[in-house]
């Protein structure tokens, strides 16, 4: 099981994006009229690095960096590859990642090959075997793994381009890891560059419903500030 719990801990995924954006403008005298245009957005991959943060006066100050998390996606938009680098060994700091694990295996880098089966996406490990299952459900992706289909070990909630809202990390233990994201930058595709961050480390509760969880309703153990820094490259 811990095994698994590995694998899972390391492919978490983002969804296929898609951004329409439009603009309109009424002719005036003999100016032109602009058409609506529409961009297809494709992400190739995702780099995001996590730091503690210091809050006052309003304000977030980033401090030591935590992590580094790359995650690569084909043109069909499914993840094939992700790359942890766990910066600060702390064992606060590596639940606030994606990664309760230091085990250098494979130098950090998990290979994938995705399987799209319906509204699922089947992630099977370099053995060839069935290691994690991904569903999304609008905005918010859901992934198990292969061996417990009840209980998410993931949970994450993106906008409408694609950008993270929250991540929930469920190890199996009386505890749910939160973080809460609040884009500050944007690049000029309205992809976040930076945001800032609210990491929670709640107690879970045995009626707790993953597809509606009620946070107000759930124990604080700790917390802490963070800030977020991404780069999407994109198809």
């Amino acid at each position: 099981m811990k095994k698994i719990v590995l694998l899972a801990l390391v492919s978490l995924t983002m969804y296929s994006c898609k951004n329409d954006k439009s603009s309109e403008e009424v002719a005036t005298a003999n100016l032109p009229i602009e058409v609506e245009v529409k961009k297809d957005f494709k992400i190739k991959s995702v780099t995001r690095k996590d730091y503690l943060a210091e809050y006052k006066f309003g304000e977030y100050t980033k401090g030591k960096q935590l992590n580094k998390v790359v995650r690569k996606f084909n043109e069909q938009s499914l993840p094939y590859e992700i790359e942890i680098e766990i910066i600060d060994p702390d064992d606060k700091v590596m639940i606030s990642g994606d990664s309760l694990s230091t085990d250098p295996l494979n130098d950090n880098v998990f290979k994938y090959t995705p399987k799209k089966n319906g509204y699922k996406v089947e992630m099977y490990g370099i053995d060839g075997e069935l290691a994690e299952i991904l569903i999304h459900k609008g905005n918010t992706m859901y992934g198990y793994t292969a061996d417990n289909d009840k209980e998410p070990f993931i949970i994450r909630e993106f906008d409408a381009l694609g950008n993270y809202n929250y991540q929930v990390i469920n190890t199996g233990d009386e505890f749910l890891y939160v973080t809460r994201y609040a884009i500050v930058d944007i690049d000029e595709n309205g992809f976040a560059k930076k945001s800032n961050a609210m990491w929670f480390q709640y107690k879970k509760r045995a009626d707790i419903n993953y597809n509606n969880i009620d946070f107000s309703s759930l124990e604080v153990i700790d917390k802490n500030y963070q800030v977020a820094e991404f780069n999407f490259e994109l198809y």
